[in-house]
Parts: structure tokens; C-alpha cells; sequence
């Protein structure tokens, strides 16, 4: 699902597809996963933005990490009942100051649940 969302990003917004590591793309989507494991207190949101964090500061694509990023929350999200619905200029700046070391998992969390609603 990670390479069809990248691949759609890139159809959408252009850059350089494919990619840049193999086992750093399987690092951060496997980071969910072990964030439920081992951080008993993790809910949807934790688990969300831990794989934003992850393919943001992984880097594994060669271009559109921080969309392909955006993108795959949403659709983590999405796919467990939720809408995450910001306003465009902040999922930018969000995802920016992710990559930038300026935004930090746990504020990311806090970003995503904020700005989710129940698809119910």
C-alpha cells in the first residue's frame, strides 16, 4: 500500500519515484507495529504518527517522502475509522517541521488527534 501511495503522490505533485532504500521503507513501516508492542499506552494516533515520523525521518523514497508520509497517515487513519481533515497549509507546515526536527512524535500525535474526526 506504502508504494502505491508514493506512486500516486508522485503522479499528483511530480518528483522522482521509486526507492532510495529498501530496508529504511520497511523500518518505518514496521514502526507501528512495534510502537503498539512496546508502548503499552499507544493509541490510534501514537501508532499514526509513528509512521509519518518514521517514512519523514527514514527518508527511504527519493522524492515525496514527507507527502508520501501525509498520505499514509491519512489513509492509517482513514482505514481505522477516522478523517484527518487540517487545513492544507498546516499538514505543510506540519510535515515540514517534522522533517526539520522541529515537531516531535508526540507532538505529531497530538496534531493528528486534534485535527481527526470519527468517519461514523
Amino acid at each position: 500500500m506504502a508504494l502505491a501511495i508514493h506512486a500516486e503522490a508522485i503522479w499528483h505533485f511530480g518528483g522522482l519515484s521509486g526507492i532510495r532504500d529498501n530496508a529504511l521503507l520497511e523500518s518505518a513501516l514496521n514502526r507501528p507495529i512495534n510502537t503498539f508492542h512496546y508502548n503499552k499506552g499507544a493509541d490510534l494516533f501514537d501508532l499514526a504518527a509513528s509512521l509519518c515520523h518514521g517514512i519523514i525521518k527514514n527518508h527511504p523514497f527519493n522524492d515525496g517522502n514527507k507527502r508520501t508520509a501525509l498520505l499514509g497517515s491519512r489513509a492509517f487513519l482513514f482505514l481505522n475509522g477516522k478523517a484527518l481533515e487540517p487545513a492544507e497549509t498546516e499538514e505543510v507546515e506540519s510535515m515540514v517541521a517534522v522533517a526539520a526536527g522541529n515537531m516531535s512524535e508526540t507532538v505529531l500525535a497530538a496534531w493528528l488527534r486534534t485535527n481527526s474526526a470519527s468517519l461514523d
